[in-house]
């Protein structure tokens, strides 16, 4: 009768079938990385070297100018609207700018 659980030399035969490394076999220039199957050798991976601190600096700077100029541009072509259609005029920008699936 066959077991129902893989051992370690079958799943790393089926493995190397497949063209996937197992994870005691990482390449020499490759890095590791967080995503599954963590043995997995990704071409062109490289790992963040910027800080949380930079990045939140970053997008919250360029939220702050794309909506500043887009709050100019909207009081400017029309200095009669009201707060919120104005309000809505920068939540529209912002949801058509951000990078959401």
């Amino acid at each position: 009768m066959e077991s129902l659980y893989w051992s370690k030399s079958s799943s790393i035969a089926t493995r190397q079938a497949l063209g996937l490394p197992h994870a005691d076999a990482m390449t020499e220039g490759s890095s590791p990385h967080p995503y599954y199957p963590l043995g997995a050798n990704i071409v062109g991976y490289s790992p963040n070297e910027a800080s949380l601190l930079e990045l939140l600096v970053t997008a919250g700077g360029s939220c702050a100018i794309l909506l500043g100029l887009t709050f100019a541009v909207a009081s400017y072509v029309r200095p009669t609207l009201h707060a919120a259609d104005r309000i809505a005029i920068l939540w529209f920008v912002l949801c058509m700018t951000s990078p959401c699936p």
